[in-house]
């Protein structure tokens, strides 16, 4: 298969299960998938498991699992993608923490709770500076 066919297959593959996404989790604040949600930033499966592991050091660690916490989970991310392409923005770190709440580690919903802002990301990450 030349790389052109396979390019276009790798695509309608994503396009496939974003398709399914979409009908299993129907609204834009909805839970995302964490492989769909690399796929779609360029997140590596080796920088996901790094970010899934250094999110679970610190929510075993840290007592205090509220929206002051935000700025270690960001620097998580930072640190993991550090050198790559991929843009690390609040909503990113923020969509990475809910859906590795959702599909892999359960005590993070504690800090999730806190999460359900909608579209104002920056917000959030606000808060942890007072």
């Amino acid at each position: 298969m030349n790389s052109e066919r396979l390019e276009d297959q790798v695509y309608l593959l994503r396009e496939a299960v974003r398709e399914l996404s979409d009908k299993l989790v129907n609204t834009e604040w909805s839970t995302r998938l964490l492989s769909l949600l690399c796929l779609e930033t360029g997140i590596t499966s080796v920088q996901r498991d790094s970010i899934v592991s250094g999110f679970i050091r610190l929510s075993e660690s840290d007592e205090n699992l509220e929206v002051s916490a935000l700025p270690k989970y960001r620097k998580v991310v930072e640190d993991v993608l550090a050198g790559s392409q991929t843009l690390v923005d609040n909503k990113l770190v923020i969509d990475l923490l809910v859906a590795t709440a959702e599909y892999s580690y359960h005590r993070l919903y504690e800090l999730t709770d806190y999460l359900e802002c909608g579209p104002d990301y920056d917000s959030l990450f606000d808060q942890t500076k007072k």
